[in-house]
């Protein structure tokens, strides 16, 4: 379940980002350009998936 959630997550627009890693190397990511993102739950086949998505987004309301 969460390598689909994050196979989603890869489908919204994102930004290019460069961080510098704790060893003082470049680190090339991306960042999600949207502020909020909410998840909605369907029932039955839909809330399996509720874990996996805040294992992956830690503040994503439902």
């Amino acid at each position: 379940m969460r390598l689909l959630i994050e196979f989603s997550l890869s489908l919204l627009p994102c930004k290019a980002i460069t961080i510098e890693t704790p060893q003082g190397f470049p680190y090339q990511g991306k960042r999600i350009s949207t502020e909020k993102i909410c998840g909605v739950s369907i029932l039955r086949a839909g809330e399996t998936m509720e874990q996996a998505l805040c294992d992956v987004l830690k503040d994503v309301r439902l």
